[in-house]
This record gives C-alpha cells, sequence and structure tokens, in this order.
C-alpha cells in the first residue's frame, strides 16, 4: 500500500534552489531487498506533490521488504539545506550555477554546481545491503565535495532532514530514535509493526564532516526527530535543532508511541579559502533488525581522533567484539595503512571487496614482521590459520594508486577486524597511513578530516551489484 500526505506544502530551499530539469533513477534492481530511488541533481528525492524547483526531477523512493510485503514508496520529502551566508538565511537564490551530470550508471550519478563562491560536486551511490548472498536492503550514499573559491573563510550549516513515510502497515504513524557509538550516530524511524513482525521496516539517516574543515570554535553536531511538519518549518526558518526525540518520554532515546515522523542532522561547519569540505549523509533502508553501527564495510565506524604519531585512533567497547564478531572501521585512505591494537590480539582482517573499492587487480599484501601474504579483495586473512599469534600489529599495501581516492572519503576502504585475547573494556585500534610519498614518515591530516560513520546490523556487506 502507498500512503501520501495531502495538502499544500511550503517545499524546502535546498541545494536546487535554482536547478535545471533533470534527474536520475538509481536502482539495486527488483524483488525483496531492492530499492529504486529518483534523485534530483542537487540529491532531493520523495514522493511530495508540490516539489517546486528543489525538486525538480526528483521522484519516489521505493523500498521492497524482504517477505511477502510487496514495494512502496518510503519518503514523502529528504533535501540537504544550507544555512549559508552571515544571517543564516536558506539557500534560496544561492545557486550559480545550475547542475551538469558528469558521469551517470544504474547505481551512480555525480554531477556539479555551484552556490555562490562554493564550488560542489555531488556524488550519489546506491549501494545494495547483503546478509550473505540475500538482498536485505540498501544506502543511497550522497557525498557534497564542496571547494571554497574565495579568498575568505567561508562558515555556514548543513541540515540534512528527511521525512519517511513507511505505511507498509497501513499506516504513516511510525516510530524509531537516535543509536550510535560515541560520535557516530544514526536517526532511524520503524514501522509501526509489532517488534516480532519480520516485515517491520526502517529508515535510517547518518551525516559526515571531513576535510578541510576548521572545526576551530565550531557548536558539536545537533540532531531532532519530531512530528511534521514543525521539524521542516525551524529548518526554513535558520534556526537550531533542538537534541530532542519528541515522544521521548524516558529518555532512552527511544519514542514511546507513534507519530508521522520527521529526522534531521544540523553540522557545523567552516571552510578555508582555498579550502575543499566533504560532507557526506547517508539514507539507509532495510527491515526486522535495526540499524547498529560498525557492522557494515559501507558504513563502518570512523576515528575518535589522530594520535600524536598521526595514527587514527578508534575506541572501541570491547563487547563489540565478542564471540569473534567483526568490526568495521575506515579512516581516510592513502596507499596502504599499519594497524595495530592495544587490549587485544588481531585475529582476522577482511578486506573491502571490489564493489566497495573498485581495485584495479584486486590484490593487496598483509605484512606481519618479515613476513608477506598475498590476499585478495572481499577476502578474509586469517592470522592464526596462518600460523601467527600475538600479533598487535601488522600492515595493508597494494591500494590502486589509479583510483586516486580522497582522503576524506567515508567509503575509501574500510576494514573488517577480529580479536581475540581481549585484556581491556575499551580496545584501542589504531591505523596510519602509508603515503605515496616515500618521505620518512606517515602524513596525518588535521583532526577534522575524520569523518562520522554509522553501521547497519545483520544487514551483511554492502556492495553495488544489479539484479534482473
Amino acid at each position: 500500500m502507498q500512503i501520501f500526505k495531502t495538502g499544500v506544502l511550503a517545499c524546502a530551499v535546498s541545494l536546487a534552489a535554482l536547478s535545471s530539469a533533470g534527474a536520475a533513477t538509481l536502482s539495486t534492481g527488483t524483488g525483496d531487498g531492492s530499492v529504486t530511488v529518483d534523485v534530483s541533481l542537487y540529491g532531493s528525492f520523495g514522493s511530495s506533490a508540490n516539489r517546486g524547483p528543489t525538486y525538480e526531477g526528483a521522484g519516489l523512493a521505493v523500498f521492497d521488504p524482504v517477505g511477502g510485503i510487496g514495494p512502496a514508496s518510503t519518503v514523502f520529502e529528504s533535501f540537504v539545506y544550507f544555512l549559508y551566508g552571515p544571517t543564516r538565511t536558506p539557500t534560496d537564490g544561492l545557486v550559480t550555477m545550475p547542475a551538469t551530470i558528469v558521469s551517470q550508471s544504474d547505481t551512480q550519478l555525480i554531477t556539479s554546481f555551484s552556490i555562490g563562491l562554493l564550488n560542489v560536486q555531488l556524488t550519489q551511490r546506491l549501494l545494495e545491503s547483503l546478509d550473505g548472498d540475500a538482498p536485505v536492503g540498501a544506502a543511497l550514499s550522497q557525498e557534497f565535495r564542496i571547494t571554497n573559491a574565495d579568498v575568505a573563510l567561508h562558515r555556514f550549516d548543513i541540515v540534512r532532514y528527511i521525512d519517511g513515510d513507511l505505511g507498509f502497515d497501513g499506516s504513516i504513524s511510525d516510530s524509531g530514535g537516535i543509536m550510535g557509538v560515541g560520535a557516530n550516530q544514526i536517526l532511524f524511524e520503524t514501522d509501526s509493526a509489532s517488534a516480532d513482525d519480520p516485515g517491520r521496516t526502517f529508515l535510517g539517516i547518518t551525516t559526515s564532516v571531513g576535510g578541510a574543515n576548521d572545526t576551530t570554535l565550531l557548536p558539536p553536531r545537533n540532531y531532532q526527530i519530531s512530528q511534521y511538519s514543525g521539524l521542516r518549518s525551524t529548518i526554513q526558518a535558520g534556526g537550531p535543532l533542538a537534541n530532542v526525540i519528541q515522544g521521548d518520554t524516558d529518555g532512552d532515546g527511544f519514542i514511546n508511541g507513534s507519530y508521522d515522523v520527521t529526522m534531521a542532522f544540523q553540522d557545523f561547519v567552516a571552510i578555508p579559502a582555498g579550502g575543499t569540505l566533504i560532507y557526506t549523509t547517508t539514507t539507509l533502508w532495510g527491515n526486522a533488525v535495526l540499524p547498529t553501527p560498525g557492522s557494515s564495510a559501507a558504513l563502518p565506524l570512523l576515528p575518535d581522533r589522530i594520535g600524536p604519531a598521526g595514527g587514527f585512533e578508534f575506541d572501541i567497547p570491547a563487547t563489540m567484539f565478542a564471540d569473534g564478531a567483526t568490526v568495521w572501521i575506515d579512516p581516510p585512505v592513502a596507499v596502504g595503512y599499519t594497524y595495530t591494537v592495544t587490549g587485544g590480539e588481531f585475529a582476522s582482517v577482511e578486506l573491502p571487496g571490489l564493489g566497495i573499492v573498485p581495485d584495479a587487480d584486486g590484490a593487496y599484501v598483509v605484512t606481519v614482521g618479515s613476513e608477506s601474504f598475498d590476499v585478495t579483495a572481499g577476502s578474509v586473512f586469517d592470522f592464526l590459520l596462518a600460523g601467527l599469534t600475538g600479533v598487535t600489529e601488522f600492515t595493508i599495501t597494494g591500494i590502486d594508486l589509479g583510483l586516486a581516492l580522497d582522503p576524506a572519503d567515508p567509503t575509501a576502504f574500510p576494514v573488517g577486524i577480529s580479536l581475540i585475547g581481549i585484556t581491556a573494556d575499551t580496545i584501542l585500534i589504531t591505523q596510519t597511513p602509508i603515503t605515496h610519498d616515500p618521505g620518512p614518515a606517515p602524513i596525518p591530516l588535521p583532526a577534522s578530516a575524520l569523518l562520522l560513520g554509522a553501521g547497519l546490523g545483520a544487514l551483511g556487506l554492502l556492495r553495488r551489484r544489479r539484479r534482473a
């Protein structure tokens, strides 16, 4: 069943404020677990009938849950909203160059446009979510690479807003909440089916900021979950998000009851003159299991900080490694990494598949001390089976230079780690980049390059694959 809102809508003014005609349909195919979404050239999508220029060419986001429930529209409206300028006004009238299409495929659209003196390249990529070989959902990654062509610093807010309508149970009155580990957070809503209903669906969003972001005196990120359409009005007026979840009567981060859910993250950015910032937001579709951070190759945990030696440091609760579980982590990428662990020993490392990192030959080298081993994309290297014990440091090399992977790309080169011999409640994993520069030491990135990520529990490895 498809259920739509009615009435006149004051459509948000987003990056598409002066959009040109055009859009793209991104799809993982048909059948259980498939997602098809019509995105505008500026990243908007949804079923809103009164779209206006911000939604020009945008359309439905259709999800087919696993099980007997058929496909249906899931999003009323979704946009990324810049509160840009000294008066914190929306982007109305600021788009100075209509979007042009750089490249397009069944699962990816790259466009470029300008907002004042900010030049933007937007990469929208739809990744299929698999549980083993079975599709169970998808993730839409939207990466805004923003370059400041001005001679002065530009400071503004970026808000990701989504109004999801999960009508699979016959109503768009949903529940939801916030989940996360440290700074890795996800806002999500669930259909109002009973908890033991395997057809229960969820819709989630994450955001991350990296690259040349001057974090000096920037406030922390805000979030809000509230009933349609008050949140959208707050965003349009340039107001701050309140870090509240409407209906969370017991303070556990989850809605008690249900209503027409809308969700948003508000990130604060400051791009220096000539700098490039990477803002990435991801939309998640799935069913039966709620999302949890760190369990997906496409949406891994990202670093908490940069250490004094330039390594990317992760503080991970030891409980996440229980029963041999694999946790996915991902800092900015170079041509290789050195991994160290405190509070445990490495048991295995899982390399990203070609659907995540399209390496030319899919060949890597894992080195422990003086021993090196050839491994392939998507494979698991087991240290114990290789006769290696007590491993607290190893390197992965062989990342294809021709990929030109950006150091601030949150989906650049995630790896899955499992541990043995755990001796601490919090595990410290450090991942130090190896660059192609043959200098004497790794090149550390500024703390602002650290990105925020979240994962999908039990959704399995996300990768691109089109099915007939």
